[in-house]
């Protein structure tokens, strides 16, 4: 029905069915079945409507049958009131053309399910209109004076980068690859081959299928690798990584992925028996599943853990969704764990699909790369595009690199100027994460805490960057409001 009858979403895009907000399938059945000619509709709907991808033609009005909002209201601001942010759309039948009339509502209601008496003494209303906005491929709801903010960023030309930043690895089950560290009772840990167990974290979080999977055994420790699994990341700095072992070794650059078989061959007999438990887990759980993609296909699923690269230097990383950017540089070397008394090599560092990653061998880059990316200009620019969630705006991914964020150029000041600031802050950052970590649990605290250590960094990062994506020569357009 969404696909075919009421073609709430392009047959080009089938992937974004199981994201679709079943409310606008709803409000069209409903507009379809019951609404007359001059009839008026409205449905309190997710803020998401706005912006997500899947709603597109929602939002368009290029659906069964032809909708045209007469009026929006945006909820965002009310508190409390839904599990997420909410919005009111007015319409009826016709042709949808923007712009559109709309109040902003904002205030905090005195209790859940205020009266409406109640509610209006509460809150503030603002009278706005509502237009549709494009940057890059994607589209979104906002009102007109978001206008002034989009000619200042150059509308349509996307980031150099765009094409460089890549999605991790997706490494599950977790229980199969993140591993803590045992050491032995009686005799500690042979640094060349430890004893591992699926990690408490990985336990701790599993899916139910796997809750209890758990696989323990003694491996060679070149298998060892920190992962970069977003939770971790901060502002120019991360707490510490996980560890995973993972069946690959460098190659022509990349990673070549080694089976069971081929460990045995070469001697990895660690690494084997490891290999050959989680095969049996994977075939037991899956059944007839298994044999359409086994578990180093799923492990290297779209070549995204074998496609990282092994040889450079530094991997700039930021996270897939989260209500606040953030980036940091991590150098991929080989490092020491230290566990007891014991010193055990790991590998490198590699990428979960929880974070986007460039590789470069030029830490200035990487320094440019991060300060602009952890600049909040550029955090604001992206909120609109953002589907919102209960705790705010939620999906990143590749949206700020729609944004005209330039390739760097050492021979630049103001790009010279940006990698001096990521490093101070780099060094503050690195400085205090550590003693946060013990005191936090939570990443949001430790970014917060970050955030108003290198708050003197930021505001000059934030002047920089605001300066490289504004033509100088024209007026700011209100932007400090955003800032």
């Amino acid at each position: 029905m969404i696909l075919n009858e009421s073609k709430l979403l392009d047959q080009k895009r089938p992937e974004l069915i199981t994201q679709m907000e079943l409310g606008t399938l709803f409000f069209a059945r409903c507009s379809e079945l019951y609404l007359t000619e001059n009839g008026m509709i409205s449905f309190i709907l997710p803020r998401s409507v706005f912006v997500s991808d899947e709603h597109r033609n929602f939002r368009d009005g290029n659906y069964n049958p032809k909708m045209k909002f007469t009026e929006i209201l945006d909820l965002e601001d009310v508190d409390p009131l839904f599990r997420v942010p909410s919005c009111v759309i007015f319409a009826k039948k016709g042709t949808n053309k923007y712009p559109v009339d709309g109040l902003v509502l904002e205030g905090r209601l005195p209790h859940k399910n205020a009266k409406l008496d109640e509610a209006l003494k509460a809150l503030n209303q603002k009278k706005e209109k509502f237009t549709q906005y494009e940057i890059g491929n994607r589209s979104f709801i906002e009102d007109q004076e978001f206008e002034e903010v989009l000619k200042l960023a150059e509308k349509g030309k996307r980031s150099y980068y765009y094409e460089n930043f890549t999605q991790g690895a997706t490494i599950v089950p977790r229980q199969f690859w993140f591993v803590d560290i045992l050491p032995h009772p009686s005799f500690g840990i042979d640094p060349t081959k430890p004893e591992l167990r699926t990690s408490k974290r990985a336990t701790d979080r599993a899916k139910k299928e796997y809750e209890d999977t758990v696989v323990e055994g003694e491996v060679e420790s070149g298998f060892l690798y920190f992962v970069a699994t977003g939770s971790e990341l901060a502002p120019f700095c991360t707490t510490t990584l996980p560890i995973a072992i993972l069946p690959i070794e460098p190659h022509n650059g990349k990673y070549r992925i080694i089976h069971s078989e081929e460990a045995r061959q070469r001697g990895y007999y660690g690494l084997y028996d490891w290999l050959v438990k989680v095969e049996n887990i994977w075939n037991k759980k899956r059944g007839e599943k298994a044999g359409s993609m086994d578990v180093y296909e799923w492990l290297d699923y779209q070549r995204k853990l074998s496609s990282q690269s092994s040889s450079s230097k530094y991997r700039v990383l930021y996270n897939t969704s989260g209500t606040y950017l953030v980036s940091c540089v991590i150098e991929n070397k080989t490092s020491i764990v230290k566990v007891d008394s014991s010193s055990i090599k790991v590998s490198g560092v590699v990428a979960d699909a929880k974070v986007y990653r460039y590789d470069t061998d030029d830490l200035n880059e990487a320094l440019f790369i991060s300060a602009m990316l952890n600049a909040p200009i550029v955090d604001s620019l992206i909120k609109p595009m953002q589907s919102r969630g209960q705790f705010g705006a939620r999906d990143i991914h590749k949206k700020l690199l729609e944004l005209p964020l330039p390739k760097f150029n050492p021979n630049n000041n103001q790009h010279r100027e940006l990698v001096n600031l990521a490093r101070k802050a780099n060094e503050k950052a690195t400085k205090i994460v550590r003693e946060l970590e013990m005191k936090y649990s939570g990443t949001g605290k430790i970014r917060q805490l970050i955030k108003e250590e290198i708050r003197e960094e930021i505001s000059q990062i934030n002047r920089i960057v605001r300066n490289i994506i504004i033509d100088e020569n024209k007026r700011s357009y209100g932007l400090d409001s955003l800032l």
